[in-house]
């Protein structure tokens, strides 16, 4: 399993946010640090999708609340995909615990059937500072390193998976419908 920095930009002023995040990314790239993976948990309706790219993003992760109204993956313009959030930790609401680690144990198992992807987002600093956020992300992580023990999940960070969406999906050179087919 692996780790990455992603820039953040939260709700309110979308173009405050933006202008946030690419003040950010300029400071990472100043001190060699890639980033290509960006969290909003506002909505993108009217982001500048080219200066993210021209950026170094190619995939955005969405939170939790704009989840529920989203695909689970999409691409927003060639180059820039949307992924959603399928779980949160610390958990959203009351429901924490042995109580919310069963629930997103579940959640993950449903995705593995309906073969669609499982985004984690954890909140460091709350994990750091709710033992009960602790034991959730334990329990998940344990319940993902069988699954993938097991050959049902594979695991990776936004960057490789937004490198794989990257890739052709054919492997099928193409040819020209106008021309004869060499022999």
């Amino acid at each position: 399993m692996g780790h990455e920095l992603a820039a953040s930009c939260s709700a309110g002023d979308e173009k405050q946010g933006q202008a946030q995040v690419v003040t950010t990314l300029r400071r990472f790239r100043q001190a060699g640090i890639p980033v290509s993976t960006m969290l909003s948990t506002a909505d993108l309706a009217s982001a500048d999708f080219e200066g993210l790219v021209r950026m170094g993003i190619n995939l955005v992760a969405v939170g939790p609340a704009i989840s529920r109204t989203v695909e689970p993956i999409a691409t927003l313009r060639f180059g820039l995909w949307r992924l959603a959030t399928s779980w949160g930790i610390p958990s959203e609401g009351w429901l924490g615990g042995a109580w919310g680690a069963a629930r997103g144990r579940r959640r993950l198992d449903q995705a593995i059937r309906r073969n669609e992807p499982f985004h984690v987002m954890i909140d460091a600093a709350a994990v750091l500072q709710s033992p009960q956020a602790a034991r959730t992300l334990d329990r998940l992580l344990r319940h993902v390193d069988r699954r993938r023990e097991q050959g049902m999940l594979n695991v990776g960070t936004l960057s490789e998976i937004a490198q794989q969406l990257a890739r052709p999906r054919s492997s099928v050179t193409a040819e020209s419908i106008l021309r004869a087919r060499a022999a």
